[in-house]
């Protein structure tokens, strides 16, 4: 059985417990906005929304949340969108996530991306971070809308 969201959510907000973003907001929040983003999504979708850093920011790995009762379709594309810097940079990653053809992953990275471009997010970060930031999310949300419509088109 697949744990509830309910349990997804106690899940991440142990395991970033104490874990600040740049502005030195809970990385839970973070977690909590992109899952908001997709609440008119299916319940896989909204599991992934949930965990979507977790793989790549805490001790956690995919046997253990194949072990707490994941679906195959979650785990998939929670790995879709854990971003493995030693495997991949972020074009590829991105380029990863666009061509997969999986909808949970293309859905939650763009709610992920909505939520790091929100102005809100940027107004306590320096003018450096700002612009690298800047370089780094340049036309990503523009790929996986393409990558979404695309989805939508093949339906």
């Amino acid at each position: 059985m697949i744990p509830t969201l309910q349990f997804t959510e106690d899940l991440v907000r142990e395991k970033f417990a104490g874990q600040y973003d740049r502005s030195d907001v809970p990385m839970a929040d973070h977690m909590m906005r992109v899952a908001s983003h997709l609440s008119d999504q299916d319940e896989a979708t909204q599991h992934v929304a949930w965990m979507h850093d977790l793989v790549e920011d805490t001790d956690v790995d995919q046997g253990y949340l194949r072990a707490l009762g994941y679906s195959d379709e979650i785990l998939e594309a929670l790995d879709l969108v854990t971003h493995d810097k030693k495997t991949h940079n972020y074009a590829e990653y991105i380029e990863r996530i666009c061509t997969s053809g999986n909808r949970i992953a293309i859905y939650v990275k763009l709610a992920d991306q909505k939520d790091n471009l929100d102005p809100k997010r940027w107004v306590r970060l320096n003018r450096y971070v700002q612009g690298a930031l800047r370089k780094r999310y340049n036309g990503v949300q523009e790929k996986l809308m393409e990558a979404a419509l695309c989805l939508n088109s093949a339906q």
